[in-house]
């Protein structure tokens, strides 16, 4: 969607922000596997929303960015490292157009406890190609972060640039001038960013994608500048109960959809198609 006007309070951020010792903690993992949760607020429809939550909320964008000079779309996501975990760790990764593989998840962020996925992250790259992690708090009760890789075009190593308040992340790379970083602040109550454009917020669908599944598929997120092969980016799990949620991408016109796997062995492995 293009941003025409800002039509509130915005902060126009030139990165070259003050840069503390502190880092990232960075290991790999061996799998792709996203947060589940469970707000706990039930009805006649049941719970106000819960599930696999990777790619929550639908406030946190870009969630995935493609990039022509590395040939990658980098995306983050709320993960774990076990299937019976709920334990948020903010995680990033990468698709390779040329070889078709993806390499094991690097933790940018441990959230020290914490399930709740309005804690999940936002991406975006710079002109220089750094990548930017934008970590979302939680109103006034815990810190956002923003980290910077060490490496253009790498996800190898982070460092911390920025500790404050800030939710629901939205950073857009400005050509030549840097970023505009939207976000919300608990002031007198929740104070909102937020702009139009010549869309008319309309939708007609044209097909479903995950049609019979046993799960909840949730969160749906198109990569900024995306490549036809990866086009959006979503998770799974069980809507009712705790469950393993494992993450997928498909091509522009939705006829092949891929798998992250879950469990990895090499260091890099082929998502796998799905047969639906």
């Amino acid at each position: 969607m293009n941003v025409n006007k800002i039509l509130t309070c915005f902060l126009l951020v030139v990165l070259l922000l003050r840069i503390d010792d502190s880092e990232a903690q960075n290991p790999g993992v061996n799998g792709y596997k996203g947060i589940w949760f469970t707000l706990g607020q039930f009805s006649e429809y049941g719970d106000k929303y819960s599930g696999g939550l990777g790619t929550y909320t639908a406030d946190h964008i870009p969630v995935a960015v493609y990039s022509p000079e590395a040939g990658k779309t980098f995306f983050i996501y709320g993960g774990t490292t076990k299937a019976d975990e709920r334990h948020l760790l903010i995680m990033i990764s990468y698709y390779d157009h040329r070889t078709k593989m993806v390499p094991g998840p690097v933790v940018v962020f441990d959230k020290m406890g914490i399930d709740d996925p309005h804690d999940n992250a936002a991406l975006s790259i710079d002109n220089e190609g750094y990548i930017r992690v934008f970590i979302s708090g939680r109103s006034r009760l815990r810190p956002g972060y923003i980290f910077k890789s060490r490496t253009p075009y790498s996800i190898e190593s982070f460092e911390k640039i920025l500790e404050g308040e800030m939710t629901y992340p939205q950073p857009w790379m400005v050509n030549g001038k840097g970023f505009l970083y939207m976000f919300t602040k608990y002031t007198k109550g929740r104070e909102l960013y937020w702009s139009t454009s010549n869309d008319s917020k309309t939708w007609k669908k044209t097909r479903d994608v995950t049609e019979a599944s046993l799960l909840n598929h949730s969160y749906v997120r198109r990569p900024v500048n995306a490549h036809k092969d990866f086009y959006a980016f979503w998770a799974d799990g069980d809507a009712d109960k705790f469950s393993e949620s494992h993450l997928y991408f498909s091509d522009r016109k939705g006829n092949k959809v891929w798998e992250l796997p879950y469990e990895m062995i090499a260091n890099l492995e082929r998502p796998s198609k799905i047969k639906y």
